[in-house]
């Protein structure tokens, strides 16, 4: 049974970044950042039951008691992701690039609370129904859509 979450578009989730979670990151590598260690850091110290976490440019997204949450990071930990990323790509040097991180806060702030799709599982006979489809319907090659739209292909 999946309880409601209190999280809600405006809301902040405050994440300690630490020390371990900022030497176990790897800069320049976006599902190896920072704030994603300390995120799970969290997740594990709280026992949630986090699933499926992606990371992206701007923040993160996860599922949580059936609802997928949307958290962005706060502009002053964005610089500091890039300050990171920026000394590590000039001076190739993970220790350096390291060492100009002290441990933090950032603040998660919540952009959308929305319902994940739960897909019913599918029964045998509709497998048997799309296997039986696809052998009587071949997949077109590639060159067939190009003759039948009145396209040509040119070669160089």
């Amino acid at each position: 049974m999946a309880t409601k979450t209190k999280l809600g578009p405006g809301d902040v989730i405050p994440t300690p970044v630490s020390r371990q979670a900022i030497d176990r990151s790897v800069p320049c590598q976006k599902d190896q950042c920072m704030v994603y260690e300390a995120f799970m850091d969290l997740v594990k110290e709280h026992e949630l039951p986090v699933r499926r976490v992606k990371v992206t440019n701007h923040g993160l997204i996860f599922d949580i008691y059936g609802r997928r949450i949307l958290v962005v990071f706060d502009t002053k930990t964005c610089d500091r992701i890039y300050n990171y990323d920026e000394l590590y790509t000039k001076t190739r040097s993970m220790e350096k690039a390291r060492a100009s991180v002290k441990p933090f806060v950032t603040r998660l702030m919540v952009e959308s609370n929305t319902a994940v799709p739960e897909a019913r599982p599918m029964t045998e006979s509709a497998r048997a129904t799309l296997a039986q489809w696809r052998k009587d319907h071949p997949r077109p090659d590639k060159n067939r859509s190009a003759k039948r739209s009145g396209r040509r292909k040119i070669s160089i």
